[in-house]
């Protein structure tokens, strides 16, 4: 519907030959207001993440706007709106706008100095999206050389190469998150930080990592405290810390379950959050099917389907049957930091891990599920959850 109305507003602005007037204008609305452009943890908050679910709903303009302003020149402004609209989308947009994205971030000499800590912002953001993972661990170092020690810029950039660490080395992955700390607790803005919500979600899950549970369940409680609202951030702590809950046997406060309730699920905001959160609702094993059921239909179709498949694999296991739970995990991949806390719990309580066997098969583990050899099992998780979504269909039908 919103592309029809583009396009009609585009044939009848070229009609009335204002087509030009009317995208410089939709330009200048876009870019983030003057102040922005000089206080990087500002831009980050109030715009790159802002909380407004406009960003959201109108990323194929921004981009389109972006795309324009690239053509003609004017780089900064390309490079600012691009940042803006890099976290919810389609994969196949999100592969067209690292593309253009990417030589971008290559002109520093070309760009203002905070468009170019956007560009390459947008950059490793769009590498993580598309699992890029080695490129973007490489972005983020190379930038963080490139940046001065003071600068507050580091702290995104420290936030994703301490999330990838902490995914394949976490022993390093928490000692690196708890050094870079300090300085983003410095530089947050109270009372909601991308930057420090993000590093701790990532402490929280190197924890857990490291079966500390008790000490991650805090850390991961203080990062929803900063983590903006109607963002990937929010969404991701709000799974973190429901998966810790899970995993721990704790109940689910039923503020964090009205706040998975209030996301826009059908926006993707709540890509992450909705299956734990349905899962970890009170009620019997078939009452908290009907909702995950309800739930994974009214989720975007190009959402990743890891968190349903694993909230449908830990319903399988309270239900008396390994072996489902297992083939639904087996269709999962280790997607972000909340779908690795519930494959590892998961797997670790199928297949009867010992404290002195985590390490190894924690490790073995991860190794599998980001090798190649694991794609085409992964490439499934779609057709395994609407699958499994029939099935409890079936299942609750007969109730």
């Amino acid at each position: 519907y919103l592309e029809t109305l583009r396009e009609y507003g585009r044939r009848e602005l070229a009609a009335a030959d204002e087509e030009t007037e009317a995208r410089t204008a939709l330009e200048a609305a876009l870019l983030p207001a003057e102040p922005l452009r000089e206080d990087w943890t500002a831009l980050v908050n109030q715009y790159i993440c802002s909380d407004d679910l406009a960003i959201v709903i109108e990323d194929n303009t921004r981009r389109d706007a972006a795309t324009q302003a690239a053509e003609a020149g004017r780089l900064d402004a390309a490079a600012l709106i691009f940042s803006s609209c890099v976290f919810h989308d389609h994969p196949g947009a999100v592969e067209t706008t690292l593309r253009l994205v990417a030589p971008l971030a290559g002109r520093r000499d070309d760009l203002d100095p905070i468009a170019w800590r956007a560009s390459v912002a947008a950059k490793v953001a769009l590498e993580r999206l598309t699992r890029r993972y080695g490129e973007c661990l490489e972005t983020s170092i190379n930038m963080l050389a490139a940046l001065d020690a003071d600068d507050p810029a580091r702290g995104w950039f420290d936030s994703w190469r301490c999330a990838l660490t902490t995914a394949v080395a976490p022993e390093v992955g928490v000692a690196e998150t708890e050094a870079v700390l300090a300085s983003a607790r410095r530089n947050a803005r109270p009372p909601l930080d991308w930057t420090l919500s993000q590093l701790l979600v990532t402490h929280a899950t190197g924890l857990a990592l490291l079966r500390r549970p008790t000490d991650a369940l805090s850390v991961a409680e203080e990062s929803l405290a900063w983590a903006p609202i109607g963002k990937e951030s929010r969404d991701q702590s709000l799974a973190v810390l429901l998966w810790i809950l899970y995993a721990m046997g704790a109940p689910s406060a039923q503020h964090l379950l009205d706040e998975v309730g209030a996301q826009r699920q059908e926006l993707g905001v709540a890509e992450l959050c909705a299956a734990p959160g349905a899962l970890c609702t009170n009620g019997s094993i078939e009452e908290r099917a009907a909702r995950l059921v309800a739930s994974a239909r009214r989720r975007p179709s190009t959402d990743v389907p890891t968190p349903f498949l694993l909230a449908f694999a830990w319903l399988a296991v309270e239900d008396g049957e390994p072996a489902r739970a297992a083939e639904l995990a087996a269709r999962a991949e280790v997607y972000d930091s909340s779908t690795i806390i519930a494959l590892l719990y998961l797997l670790a309580t199928l297949q009867d891990w010992s404290a002195d066997s985590w390490v190894r098969n924690r490790d073995a583990t991860i190794g599998w599920y980001l090798s190649p050899y694991h794609e085409p099992a992964a490439k499934e998780g779609f057709a395994t959850l609407a699958s499994e979504v029939e099935r409890w269909d079936r299942r609750l039908s007969r109730r």
